[in-house]
């Protein structure tokens, strides 16, 4: 069974594993050589010790812990189906409690490959799907809001500074903003320093980058096999890596046709 690792982005002693449920785990310090189950030991002086567990996530396929300290517990789960759900790994927490269990759904079903949210516009959430004839395969969500005016565009410009919970309704359909018509998604991966841009493996070939203030199009576009995995160097953020079968690709953005030298 496929098993995914990853640690908290806000709390450095707590990771999460991630198969048929989500297990949270606590890295401690090891008291008089003596580990009590279900922790194990990860060193010589640390073990893991299991804070949670949310089961019953068989058709789970991909998953993002929110960014930010506000909600430190909070994920977006990608499903088989193509709805991404959002859910606590504490049960009993008052700032969770009520925005736990909202769905935005997508127009087709297909299944979710991959979820993001925006590092710094942390209301600010992507979903990548599957191909569907007619359909677009980016759905970027805004989670405070349930509705969208034609304009909506502007929720994506500007940080919304208003409660997470100020959603109205436990389903959203209509995502801010649409791309990739008729491709499929396999990853994405934000830029830290130009949060209005972000990068997608798309359609098993391509490299391509959006800016959410422009709606209409890709930005820039290069093609490549390694599509899986896409990340973006928190350093030195023209440099990205992926996967392709067994092997790692490190891209230059520059040298790929993929410029961030004037980002509009």
């Amino acid at each position: 069974m496929k098993v995914d690792i990853a640690w908290s982005p806000t709390e450095c002693n707590r990771f999460i594993t991630v198969g048929t449920d989500i297990q949270l785990y606590e890295v401690e310090d090891i008291k008089d050589g003596i580990i009590k189950p279900p922790a194990f030991a990860i060193s010589d002086s640390s073990c893991a010790n299991l804070i949670s567990c949310s089961s019953d996530h068989q058709y789970l396929k991909c998953f993002s812990w929110y960014p930010k300290q506000e909600h430190p517990l909070l994920l977006a789960v990608g499903m088989a189906n193509g709805r991404v759900v959002l859910e606590s790994l504490d049960p009993i927490s008052s700032r969770d409690a009520e925005i736990v269990g909202r769905e935005f759904i997508p127009k087709q079903s297909r299944s979710c490959n991959c979820v993001s949210w925006n590092p710094f516009e942390a209301n600010v959430l992507i979903s990548g799907l599957d191909k569907h004839r007619g359909d677009n395969c980016i759905l970027v969500w805004d989670v405070t809001r349930s509705s969208y005016l034609p304009s909506a565009i502007d929720a994506v410009t500007s940080f919304d500074r208003r409660s997470m919970f100020s959603l109205d309704s436990t389903s959203v359909s209509k995502p801010v903003l649409e791309f990739g018509p008729s491709e499929s998604t396999q990853s994405v991966h934000w830029f830290r320093n130009n949060p209005k841009l972000f990068v997608c493996g798309m359609s098993l070939k391509y490299l391509r980058l959006y800016d959410t203030r422009d709606g209409s199009k890709h930005q820039e576009s290069t093609t490549s096999k390694a599509v899986y995995n896409l990340c973006v160097d928190p350093d030195v953020e023209h440099r990205l890596a992926s996967l392709f079968f067994l092997g790692v690709h490190l891209i230059e953005l520059n040298d790929a046709s993929l410029d961030l030298s004037n980002p509009n």
